[in-house]
């Protein structure tokens, strides 16, 4: 009776899109090339003057990236910075003059055989032509650190910015503490040392005068987790917890600066709760901020880390303010933008001013400025070759796993395929992480795949987040078990329904999700006819030692990948079990293995031995290394060829003939 009513659920949301005009409308008679889904979105890291005069932006259309700054009064570009040699995510004014680039590089140490990704943090000045670096290894901090980007603080008039950085007693100390560097705007070279660290400083939180008044501690020799708040000459412990993971997670400092931000699990809803533990006595008091049914995605803060909203998760974000007049000003302009999501990537309470970006089911991608008492203005499209009527519906679906479980999942239809939505060639795409999911957005791989007249399930198995921590928990230790099976189950919901064929389906994945993928071709190798995992993991005791071996046995990186692959239960020799390296026999399908040369996350011999692997067994795979390409397929080339390749593969064993 259950698999009815999913059935019935299913069948009634399909049936609304169906009955959506917006779905009905005529598609462009060429459509989007593969290219056009390939590229990256033309514009991004759109962000707003505290004048709301100027915006800010990344460009990449044609063969640039640059960074604009353009006057909205003046209607002009006032300045352009080239950035081709940076990997930007995130970009923010510090005035109407100035503004921050953080990125990351790819760059070799003096001293380490192989590069690394730096991450890195740049002044972008109008007057002057060329960015400069806020902290760089050698210059007073550490040289060998890959984390020099991040900045918890600024003080405007005294024109100095706060940066936390490894800082040794010289450049060959091998113990570095994790200090607080306070860095000159004008000139950043040769920065202060604003607060030295002790051996397990992890992180600093200061007030508007740039004084440190929360530490935060984690001493991973002893698993003992600590704040500690300085005042004047004086340093008081808070809050001591001895964990392997700590339970509360400290974000943010309230308005007040008397209390800091904890989030932690409720252990009666599953989800996050918002906490505010007292600067005074450590006393913890539980705010009515937290949901029943979602998790907390982020706070909102300002450049000195106080809060000013939360982001909720969800299939499409949700947001609470603690601006009233601006929480209603947020309802009212997501009200407008019904079934998309609706993102908040800038904003200014004193001029009424929010800036969004809006994807999903009807948009591709697009910036929007809302004033107060003005209509809203369109400020660019990130895909503008990809229209409303080209674009793929999606929608939440659920289904349940064979024990029980309830499923939640995306699915994305082929538009010309709605109407009749019987016997359709699938591609399965698991999201990576696994602690993560998919929300509603415009999904560049999936919507090339339904381009190509592809259903696209994307199920959100147990281990993801967002679903709360029950849900997220009971997919510790089932890596190639019960998320499988989630995964599986979602293959064969579909095919009893007769909405996929299922002799024509391949599965799709990333990161994790590669894991899957080739999990899926190793345990289940009947129901799959192609695979494809684009910097996936095929050796689970590898990916252990390579987690202890960066950040060491007791360090919180390790005990968490631990504790979410073997649930602290798994023997080396049952993770060898269900490590896809280890049973090439099995596969049947073809498989098609991508691996980005420069992915510091899954490193790309996890891709090389598993192709050396296949090989021995006489299967048929295919190894395609993307030169100078990431975890997450930043660069445009390294993106187009992924798909281009992807895309030619699948075809070639599910298309049509």
């Amino acid at each position: 009776m259950f698999r009815q009513k999913v059935t019935t659920k299913a069948k009634c949301l399909l049936a609304l899109m169906i009955l959506s005009p917006s779905y009905l409308d005529a598609a462009s008679t060429t459509g989007p090339s593969i290219s056009d889904y390939g590229s990256l979105p033309a514009l991004q890291l759109m962000t707003l003057s505290p004048s709301g005069k100027h915006i800010a932006f990344r460009n990449t259309k044609g063969d640039s990236d640059v960074v604009v700054i353009y006057s909205r009064e003046k209607k002009k570009m006032e300045a352009a910075y080239d950035i081709s040699a940076v990997l930007p995510y995130k970009l923010s004014f510090l005035d109407e003059q100035r503004l921050v680039l953080i990125g990351s590089h790819y760059k070799k140490l003096p001293g380490y055989r192989r590069a690394f990704s730096l991450q890195t943090a740049f002044l972008l000045d109008k007057h002057n032509s060329k960015p400069l670096q806020l902290l760089t290894p050698g210059d007073v901090i550490y040289k060998g650190q890959t984390g020099s980007g991040r900045i918890i603080g600024i003080n405007i008039e005294k024109d100095e910015i706060y940066m936390p950085a490894y800082v040794g007693k010289s450049n060959s100390d091998p113990t570095p503490k994790y200090s607080l560097l306070r860095v000159d705007l004008s000139s950043p070279k040769g920065p202060k040392i604003h607060e030295k660290g002790s051996d397990h400083t992890k992180d600093y939180f200061i007030n508007t005068d740039g004084e440190v008044i929360v530490e935060i501690i984690y001493n991973r020799l002893k698993g003992q987790h600590s704040v500690i708040v300085h005042h004047e000459e004086t340093e008081k412990v808070i809050f001591e917890e001895q964990t392997p993971l700590p339970s509360y997670q400290f974000v943010a400092l309230t308005p007040t600066l008397k209390s800091i931000i904890a989030i932690r699990k409720d252990p009666q809803t599953g989800h996050d709760s918002y906490y505010e533990m007292s600067l005074q006595d450590g006393k913890v008091q539980k705010t009515a901020y937290g949901k029943a049914h979602a998790d907390i995605e982020s706070i909102i803060t300002d450049f000195n880390r106080v809060a000013q909203g939360i982001k909720y998760t969800g299939f499409n974000p949700s947001y609470h303010m603690f601006d009233p007049e601006l929480q209603t000003q947020i309802d009212q302009i997501v009200e407008q933008f019904p079934q998309q999501s609706v993102h908040l990537e800038d904003f200014n309470q004193n001029l009424g001013q929010v800036l969004i970006y809006v994807e999903g089911p009807s948009y591709s991608g697009d910036y929007f400025l809302f004033s107060k008492s003005r209509n809203p203005v369109h400020l660019g499209s990130t895909r503008p070759n990809i229209a409303e009527n080209a674009i793929h519906p999606v929608t939440p679906i659920q289904y349940q796993s064979r024990d029980g479980l309830n499923i939640p999942a995306l699915l994305t239809v082929p538009r010309d395929k709605i109407q009749t939505l019987k016997n359709l060639p699938a591609i399965i795409l698991p999201h990576g992480g696994p602690e993560a999911y998919d929300p509603i957005q415009f999904d560049w791989i999936a919507q090339a795949f339904a381009n190509q007249g592809y259903l696209v399930l994307q199920p959100q198995y147990r281990g993801s987040s967002g679903f709360g921590a029950g849900f997220a928990k009971a997919g510790y230790g089932e890596w190639g078990k019960k998320i499988q099976d989630d995964i599986t189950d979602g293959v064969q919901f579909l095919s009893r329904q007769s909405i996929i064929d299922p002799q024509r389906v391949c599965i799709v994945g990333a990161s994790y999700g590669g894991y899957a993928a080739l999990a899926g071709g190793a345990l289940t190798p009947e129901l799959y006819q192609c695979i494809v995992s684009i910097n996936g993991i095929g050796n689970l005791v590898k990916l252990l030692d390579t987690e202890e071996f960066k950040h060491g046995k007791d360090s919180i990186n390790h005990n968490y990948w631990q504790n979410i692959i073997t649930n602290n239960n798994l023997t080396e020799e049952q993770l060898e079990s269900i490590s896809p390296v280890n049973l090439s026999e099995k596969f049947q399908a073809p498989v098609l293995l991508i691996h980005g040369e420069n992915d510091e996350v899954v490193r790309s011999r996890q891709s090389e031995e598993m192709y050396k692997s296949l090989k021995r067994a006489q299967k048929e795979v295919t190894f395609i290394e993307l030169d100078n390409e990431n975890h997450n397929l930043m660069s445009e080339a390294g993106r187009q060829r992924a798909l281009q390749q992807t895309i030619e593969f699948i075809n070639s064993h599910i298309g049509e003939n």
